[in-house]
Formats: C-alpha cells, structure tokens, sequence
C-alpha cells in the first residue's frame, strides 16, 4: 500500500504506498472513522477535474483481481489435472504457483501489478503477488481473507517522495463443501506471506476487504505515477481509489499530494484538513500539511507550521531520508564533501538503500574517489529490486569502468 508526501526533508515483499511528497512527506496505519465531508472532497475533485481535463483512462478497481484468459488456461490445463480425491485444494495450488519448475515467479519491487500482468511476467512486488494467488484461490472456491499486516512501515523514497511501504499477506481456507467431496481436511487457515522471515504466529493483522483492495492497488498505481511525473494519471488513479473507498485515510492524502502538485494549493489543504479530522495523527497529512503552510508566508500559516513541527516531532523524532535529503542538497550544489558526510548517516539508517548509494558514488566521484564510488554503484545495484533501475546502475558501472 502506498502514501505519499510532499517534497520533504526493501525490500522483497514490501510495497504498498504512502504518498509524502516534495514539499509535503508522511505515512501511517490509521483506522477508518468518519467519511470525508462530501463537500470539501466534491468541490476539490470538480477543481481538479478541470485542471487535469482530459483525464486519461485508467485500469478500475476490479481489474486488480481480475483472472485473465493466460489465467483460466493455466488453471483448467495445469492446476485442476493436480488436482487428486482427498487432495487439499490449497496444497495443489501453492505447488503450482509455486515451484520453480513451474511459473518461477520472482519479486519484483517494480511499478505494481494487477493478478493478469504478475501472471504474465512472472513477477511482482507483494501486493501483486497477492492479488495473483488470491485471483487464483477465488476460481478455485477457496476462502481467502486479503490482510494488512499491522507493523511499522519500511521506507523507500524516488524522485522527490518519501514511500512508506506496508504490508500484505492472504489466509486460505478449504471450500466450504469440502468435507463432502475429499473428505476431512480440518478447517484451519493457511497463510501466505511472500516475505521470507515473518513471524507469521505472532502477526498483527487486520483484514481488508475487495473495495479496500481495490483502492490499495489504485494507491499504489497513482503515486508510481506521481513519481514518474506523470501527473494527470495519478490524479485519474488517485480519484478512483478515493472513489472506491472514500474514508480511505491514505488514498486521499495520495489525492492531496497530487492536487498540490498539479498547482490546487487550496483544494490540497482542504483535503488534508480532511484527514486529519478523521485521523489526528496520520503521519503523512500532518507532514504534507506542514511542508504545505511552510512554504507560504502568512504569519498565521508559520505559526501552525511550528505548532505541526512540534507534534511531528513527539511523533516522529527522526524522520526518515533526512540525511539523504541533506545530501542530495549539497550534491547539487558541488558540495561533495558535505553529501558525502550527510550520506555516510543516511546510510547508517539505510545501508541497504540503492538510491542513498548511487547518490554516495557521485559524491564520491565529485571527490575524485573513482574504486569507491564504482563500489557503492555495485552496492546500489545488488540492493535494487527493480529490473529497470538495475540496469541504470550497471550501465553506469560500465560507464566508470571505461574511465
């Protein structure tokens, strides 16, 4: 799941999104209260509406789980054949998902994948890889529970957003006519999680349901656009996730963040003030909103900005990619012993972060530092989950390497 923030200041298995954006930054797990007032939000989408006219067309919500045609194929012409009297329909399906001989699947932190495409390429992030199985598991009749694990976020960070990537896993359960076509197989949950190393016993967890889906996936597509620049689709994205699940707390952020950067200063803030009215605490709208009244001059604006920096503070004392926003800083400005000393701390929190490292090779570079900076350019590509940046750094390695 993804939010965004404004412009402020991992790995497999963790991608969903958290919108901070580049005046505006946050994110957080928060409960889902009141609905949005529909005034504030109508009267912001209609503004909107007419900023990004045309909108583009974008995928909806149910296409998330949607089983293609390679799909049905795949399912009536492999899974089903394995399928044997007293087999556990869970067992059949895993396997053949599963191994390596088969689909092999890999993780992919790329852009995120419905269940077709994950299908297709052989390959997602953890939200991808769980809208694939549990598309699977509905043609199969299984009982699937989609579930949001309740833990602190990991962050990562691309052109100017902070990410603050969740979480997300399904259980299975056998039909419920089970017992009467292959026999007693217990009725106990099993759970999948496509991030090794989960304590999966002791999890905090809360299920979600379609819509809320929906709406993550929606999330996820409209701040990967917001980060790749393209603006008037992550609005259209961003619009239909609020449309799919209006108290969605993060969905809406994601919405200001985009209204904000598409010039709607004022919509932006109404929507954040949104937010915050039905979760004080949400660590991406009270960042987003601080960034947003810091960056205007009103004494009454500077005056809640301090008021917001000072709860920030209590909530987050050390907010992530501060040092690394640091460093890209003096790195534009030729300041290269100043990033490198900034980086150096960013990656004391972050020593597996692929863009703190590829920013520390060009500091190390502006040094004249060449063996270090290819170091740390081979480091940014072994920590990479992403096939297209992966190749971005070796082309840049082989660049170094002609030098």
């Amino acid at each position: 799941m993804l939010h965004a923030a404004l412009p402020a200041p991992s790995r497999i298995g963790r991608h969903l999104l958290t919108v901070l954006a580049a005046a505006l930054v946050g994110c957080a797990h928060v409960t889902q209260d009141a609905p949005p007032t529909e005034p504030v939000l109508a009267q912001a989408l209609a503004r909107a509406d007419a900023r990004f006219a045309p909108l583009p067309v974008v995928e909806d919500a149910d296409s998330a789980l949607r089983v293609s045609a390679t799909m049905q194929a795949y399912l009536n012409d492999v899974i089903r054949p394995l399928l044997r009297k007293g087999d556990d329909p869970r067992r059949v399906l895993l396997h053949a998902l599963l191994d390596q001989r088969r689909l092999r699947l890999e993780y992919d932190g790329g852009p995120t994948r419905n269940a077709a495409q994950a299908f297709d390429d052989r390959r997602g992030n953890c939200l991808s890889l769980v809208l694939m199985s549990a598309a699977f598991a509905d043609e199969m009749g299984l009982r699937v529970r989609l579930r949001q694990v309740l833990a602190p976020p990991s962050f990562t960070h691309s052109e100017g957003l902070v990410i603050a990537a969740g979480h997300v896993n399904l259980s299975l359960a056998p039909p419920n006519n089970v017992h009467r076509v292959t026999g007693p197989l217990g009725d106990s949950e099993w759970v999948v999680d496509f991030l090794p190393g989960q304590d999966l016993a002791h999890q905090q967890v809360r299920e979600v349901s379609r819509p809320q889906v929906g709406a993550m996936y929606l999330n996820n597509r409209a701040a990967e656009a917001l980060a790749a620049g393209d603006l008037a689709r992550a609005y259209a994205l961003a619009r239909t996730a609020v449309g799919r699940a209006p108290n969605d707390a993060n969905a809406r952020n994601t919405l200001a963040v985009v209204l904000y950067r598409g010039g709607l200063v004022p919509e932006a803030e109404a929507v954040l003030r949104e937010v915050l009215g039905q979760a004080p605490t949400h660590l991406a709208a009270l960042t987003n909103l601080h960034g947003l009244l810091a960056t205007r001059a009103g004494t009454a604006d500077t005056a809640e900005a301090a008021v917001l920096a000072q709860r920030l503070a209590r909530l987050q004392p050390d907010p992530p990619y501060a040092q690394y926003e640091r460093g890209r800083q003096a790195l534009a400005q030729s300041r290269w012993a100043e990033a490198r000393d900034a980086l150096a701390q960013a990656l004391q929190r972050a020593p597996e972060d692929p863009l703190v490292h590829h920013a520390m090779a060009q500091a190390l570079l502006g040094l004249g530092r060449v063996d270090d900076a290819m170091r740390h350019l081979q480091q940014a590509q072994r920590f990479s989950t992403d096939t297209a940046q992966r190749q971005r750094f070796l082309a840049k390695l082989d660049a170094l390497r002609r030098l």
